[in-house]
Order: C-alpha cells, then structure tokens, then sequence
C-alpha cells in the first residue's frame, strides 16, 4: 500500500490489532523523507506497549563499546542490544547507521533476527523515486543511490512492508 503517514499507520493499526495472535516480526516503512517516515512512527507510538528507537544513537553507543577491528563481527550483536527494550513493539526510526560498508552487516536479515518474538516496525529511507518505483513493482528495498558505497538493494520476501508517498 501506498499512501500519506495517516493512511499507512491506520494500516499498521490494524494489521498490529487484526492479526490473531499478535504479530511478530519484521515489518517496514518505506518512503523518500525521513521526516514523513519518523511522522509515521510517531502517529503509531501512543500506547506503552510500543516504544520508539532512534536506532542511529543506540546502535552507535552499542557499537562504540567494540575495538574497532572487531566491529564488523559485533554489529548484528550490537543491533541486537540496541534493540532491546522493554515494549513488544518497537518501532525503528534513522537506520543510516547500520548501512555504514565497514560493518559488512546484511540489514534486513540481522532486523529480522532482532525481531525475535516482537514487532519491529522499521522506517526504511528509499533514496530517489526510481527505487521507489522498483520497491512497487518487484518489493525490492533500496538504500543510498547506485554508486555510493552504502548503496544496499535487497529483496523484501514476506516482510509486510508499506510505502509513504
């Protein structure tokens, strides 16, 4: 589905209170402007049993407690703690961190092993128009432009995935 911020956190409303039992998982937002995307998770955040994670500050101060030679193997780890909080749904906003090319770390798959037992509603920033055109035709997530060397492309498998804009 695409749509404004409104439409698709009334979307994950009731995929989050409609799913018998509750889901759990990996599920992402995706759309061109962070702002529009941390809009979203703010519109889902009302209730204690979901708690917002600016992923970047975490995953960075997780990150940082690692020699820097040993931060590649530690960050599927580091995500992990990152992640841990006490709600069982979180939602995941400024991920840029994570696609840093040093880290080697295979996003999407270490989100969804993070997921464990919970939801994680992840804002995943698209970088142009065109990814957002491949992300609806084929489900494929882009991250940064071709070329850039944070540049990721990966395919969405069976994670509900909604699309801002």
């Amino acid at each position: 589905m695409v749509g404004s911020p409104e439409a698709i956190a009334a979307e994950i409303e009731r995929w989050l209170g409609s799913t018998s039992p509750t889901p759990t998982g990996l599920s992402v937002v995706a759309g061109r402007a962070p702002d529009v995307l941390s809009r979203v998770l703010a519109l889902l955040e009302g209730p204690p049993s979901r708690r917002r994670v600016r992923l970047g500050e975490a995953f960075a101060r997780e990150l940082s407690a690692c020699d820097p030679w040993r931060r590649p193997r530690e960050s599927a780890d580091a995500l992990t703690r990152a992640l841990t909080i006490d709600a069982p749904v979180a939602l995941v906003d400024r991920i840029e961190a994570l696609f840093h090319p040093e880290l080697e770390l295979h996003v999407l798959p270490a989100l969804d092993l993070a997921a464990r037992g919970r939801v994680l509603v992840v804002a995943w920033p698209i970088p142009s128009e065109e990814a957002r055109r491949l992300f609806a035709s084929s489900r494929v997530l882009s991250y940064a432009t071709e070329g850039h060397p944070e540049h990721v492309r990966v395919a969405a498998g069976n994670f509900p995935v909604w699309c801002v804009g």
